[in-house]
């Protein structure tokens, strides 16, 4: 009976894990989403691991996958290859990790004057890692892995045994969902010994095997970013092989790796990581007389990701709602008031003074070309508006502040009858030229008179207006616009010569 019940407890906390979100750990206050499961069934990017797990867990990983292999050797044309990864992992504490992984590839090579060649190979690898966390971002580890290479599916030669020792470290800022991590490490490689003697081998058996007569230093660089729900990846990957009369670290396999994983659901991904190997290939007599690792060039890799958290529901301490205190809602204590001021043929009245008066509070300010105006961080409550523009009756009127108060409807300026019935007794006159000298046909507006005039072939414009203060605004097609103030006396001229700067 009590087996019966932990049975049911297991049963229970694995369903839960298929619908929980995915797991994450906190630090400082702050969520930092894992780095995912890899094609071998461990955290990592591709071949780059992460040397510490989160939670102990439960992790599959399923991929299948291309490659293509330019013309290597005396066989002329390109090899193809068919992979499959079948991979389990588990993480009995968040410090250690165990893996098992099938590799098994399906190869069809060109004629080779002995006919076509197509072979299988199927290779068991072994994964043992460790880690330690010295800081909320920073963590330490190392990795071994053991390959039993075969040269026929499914054999294994235990002499042929490989074994990879890594050292593994990992960077995780805080708050941007990155994770950076490195490897180095060596490779003693004995794969060679699984192979029959080199005069009884295909060329396509040597791609086939991937087996070596060197062995390797391996090193790699890698990085995952968060995009909620995708996980970027991408890394770079180098076994430089070693020994003597090796082929150099030119020829060595150098990889290039990028992809990504996207979270269909809590406990299951998708991954799509396509692999290109950048290093040269060795030349033919190197390729006919040794053994050495022959990569794709290129290879595409698509495969589930499976990830259950083993650590059981979390408990949640259930506190008591406490009602927060009603609070009354306080009106907001200032506004604004937005107006416009435009003569009786509906034209903005610019450069006039507008004044505010509320309580004691007093606020002026000045209409721009537009004729608008604007006040801010006026007492709610009743206000008065002033207007004063020269040539126009000055304008009263009362308004009411309030919240989210509307712009005001556009307030109209009569023309003063001093103004209609005297003649000008003043003139204003000038000069509209380009910067090298050239004169300009220009557009010559005079605010608040809402007069608009042009210039001549030469660039000249005049004209009467009342003695008062204006505001001349001046525009040329192609050319930036100027505004000038000017005050025109009785019975005098005002002159403004302009030199325009061409639009850019």
């Amino acid at each position: 009976m009590p087996n019966s019940k932990k049975l049911l407890f297991s049963l229970i906390v694995a369903i839960h894990g298929l619908f929980v979100p995915a797991r994450s750990f906190s630090q400082q206050g702050e969520a930092k989403r894992a780095v995912g499961v890899t094609a071998s069934a461990l955290p990592g990017m591709n071949r780059v691991g992460v040397p510490v797990s989160d939670a102990p867990s439960l992790m599959v990983a399923g991929s299948a996958g291309y490659g293509f292999t330019e013309s290597i050797g005396s066989a002329e044309g390109s090899h193809h290859r068919l992979r499959g990864i079948l991979s389990g992992g588990v993480s009995i504490w968040p410090w250690l990790s165990l893996g098992l992984s099938l590799d098994g590839r399906y190869d069809i090579h060109p004629d080779d004057e002995e006919g076509s060649d197509q072979s299988i190979v199927g290779d068991p690898r072994l994964l043992a890692r460790g880690g330690y966390r010295l800081s909320d971002n920073f963590q330490i580890g190392a990795q071994l892995g053991l390959l039993f290479p075969g040269s026929d599916a499914p054999s294994i030669e235990f002499g042929a045994t490989t074994l990879d020792a890594l050292l593994l470290c990992a960077y995780t800022p805080t708050d941007i969902g990155l994770t950076v991590a490195a490897l180095a490490g060596f490779r003693l490689d004995n794969s060679a010994q699984s192979a029959p003697p080199l005069d009884q081998m295909r060329p396509g058996d040597r791609l086939s095997l991937g087996i070596s007569d060197y062995n390797a230093v391996l090193i790699g660089l890698g990085g995952s970013y968060w995009i909620s729900p995708v996980e970027i990846i991408a890394e770079v990957t180098w076994d430089i092989l070693v020994g003597e009369s090796s082929p150099g670290a030119l020829t060595s396999p150098l990889r290039v790796a990028a992809g990504g994983r996207v979270e269909v659901l809590p406990a299951l991904s998708l991954e799509l990581l396509t692999e290109t190997l950048v290093s040269e290939r060795p030349d033919d007599d190197s390729f006919e007389n040794v053994m050495m690792p022959i990569e794709p060039r290129f290879s595409a890799l698509a495969g589930l990701r499976f990830l259950l958290d083993l650590s059981g529901p979390r408990p949640v301490e259930r506190k008591r709602p406490v009602r927060p205190p009603e609070t009354k809602r306080e009106e907001p204590q200032f506004a604004s008031v937005v107006g416009t001021l435009v003569d009786e043929s509906g034209e903005p009245v610019a450069a006039a003074q507008v004044t505010l008066q509320s309580g004691e509070k007093t606020i002026e300010t000045e209409s721009d070309e537009q004729g608008a105006f604007r006040f801010d961080e006026v007492p709610m409550g009743e206000a008065q508006l002033r207007a004063k523009a020269e040539g126009f009756e000055d304008s009263e009127w009362n308004v009411r502040v309030v919240s989210d108060m509307p712009a005001q409807q556009p307030r109209q300026l009569r023309k003063s009858s001093l103004q209609q019935s005297e003649t000008p007794a003043a003139q204003l006159r000038g000069l509209i030229r380009s910067f090298d000298g050239k004169p300009l046909s220009a557009t010559i507006t005079i605010a608040p008179l809402g007069m608009k005039l042009t210039t001549d072939a030469n660039g000249r414009f005049e004209t009467d207006v009342p003695p008062g203060a204006y505001l001349v605004t001046i525009r040329s097609n192609g050319y930036q616009t100027q505004r000038r103030k000017v005050t025109v006396d009785k019975n005098g001229v005002s002159i403004i010569n302009a030199d325009l700067r061409r639009k850019r």
